[in-house]
């Protein structure tokens, strides 16, 4: 087939009209589900809903995050399946962080309920000796702790997550740099060598010619 790889047109996946991003559009609008969720959070804090309307509440809101980017990716016919796919990974990684984002919290109110008298735990040092300042509740109601929270790799919140006394600007870059590599190596391969046999199967496939399919099934596999 001769060299297929072409980077521009992985791009030409994601946008149909380049003055029209669905898919983005879509991943913006999640942060109206963040901000729910810790609004409902911060009136849980002091005691302006009850413990049974925030379950409501953040049930609603949990389900709707499920609900609303499927139902824009199955309606919608301007968006791109490839961005569909992406606009769905991010509303499922949302669902499950702010999942545990009620929970934790959820644990903290009611550890708070049962033991006021308890004075707050001093402040450790970790990681090289560097001095950590602890978080209690609901001090860790902000902003910026929740979206610290939804653009770190993990899916368990904590109040304090540990962290190193200064950021490793080499160790980042390297680690960003082979994603893109492996990003783009990926991609290539599914370019040179997937792409062409799955277009060239789908004559046999239509034609019903058994022959070839079973030819095609056996150079796909």
């Amino acid at each position: 087939y001769g060299i297929l790889v072409d980077p521009i047109q992985v791009v030409s996946l994601f946008l149909k009209d380049p003055y029209s991003w669905p898919a983005l559009c879509l991943v913006i609008v999640a942060n109206i589900f963040a901000v729910a969720a810790f609004q409902v959070e911060k009136r849980l804090a002091v005691g302006a809903l009850t413990e049974q309307a925030g379950l409501l509440l953040h049930g609603v809101n949990l389900a709707t995050i499920l609900c609303f980017p499927a139902a824009v990716a199955f309606l919608l016919e301007s968006i791109t399946p490839v961005g569909s796919v992406l606009a769905l990974m991010v509303y499922t990684i949302l669902f499950l962080k702010l999942f545990s984002y009620r929970d934790v919290n959820l644990w903290c109110r009611e550890r708070r309920a049962g033991a006021k008298a308890k004075a707050a735990l001093a402040g450790k040092k970790a990681n090289g000796g560097a001095a950590q300042r602890t978080v209690s509740y609901p001090d860790n109601l902000t902003y910026r702790d929740l979206y610290y929270f939804l653009f770190a790799p993990t899916l368990c919140y904590e109040l304090n997550f540990p962290r190193s006394p200064r950021i490793r600007k080499r160790f980042l870059l390297r680690r960003l740099l082979e994603m893109l590599f492996l990003t783009q190596l990926q991609v290539g391969l599914i370019q040179q060598w997937m792409v062409p046999a799955i277009q060239n199967s789908m004559k046999p496939f239509k034609d019903m010619d058994y022959s070839r399919i079973v030819e095609r099934l056996l150079k796909l596999a």
